[in-house]
């Protein structure tokens, strides 16, 4: 099995910002600059096996990538209605696994239970939970520990923090979202 190079490249205008989760940790370069078209060159010259042909007789070709990757980040300008509603930090899978952990109060679901009762994939579950807590909308997992269900410890479950009970009070209602 060989391993194919992978060159991720950033298009229309978004940032390495605009990566989250496992895209986070890849080195996306961004046309729009002059030094990571050239990284991105060099880069797949290395990966087959060449060398990079001099600057001097690359710059028209460089050039022509800097314009092309300027208008179409000139001609993605978001409408406003589309940024108003770019700020909500929460996708619909979010929405549902924290409607749900609070819905099932006093139980503490567990990423299991959430993964089967929602039909999520337990990565999935798991990458959201990451992300929910990160927002302080439920507990770290390391946290967790201290809660407690029918008199028993019940150390992988769930609640919704006081931030994540006003996130859904302003943004959500409990029959969708």
């Amino acid at each position: 099995c060989t391993e194919l190079p992978m060159f991720p490249v950033l298009g229309r205008g978004a940032t390495a910002g605009c990566l989250e989760g496992p895209l986070g940790g890849i080195n996306a370069l961004d046309l729009q600059h002059r030094q990571q078209i050239l990284q991105l060159l060099e880069d797949m010259a290395k990966a087959l096996g060449s060398t990079m042909p001099s600057l001097p007789s690359i710059d028209d070709e460089v050039e022509a990538v800097l314009e092309a990757a300027k208008s179409v980040a000139e001609a993605h300008q978001p409408q406003p209605a589309l940024v108003a509603a770019s700020n909500d930090p929460l996708d619909a899978d979010d929405k549902r696994i924290l409607l749900y952990i609070d819905e099932a109060h006093p139980k503490h679901p567990d990423k299991h239970e959430l993964s089967e009762k929602l039909g999520i994939r337990l990565r999935d579950v798991e990458y959201s939970i990451s992300k929910l807590a990160k927002l302080r909308f439920v507990p770290e997992p390391s946290l967790t520990k201290e809660l407690w269900y029918e008199g028993q410890p019940n150390p992988d479950g769930y609640c919704v923090l006081d931030k994540g009970i006003e996130y859904i009070r302003s943004h959500m209602t409990k029959h969708g979202s």
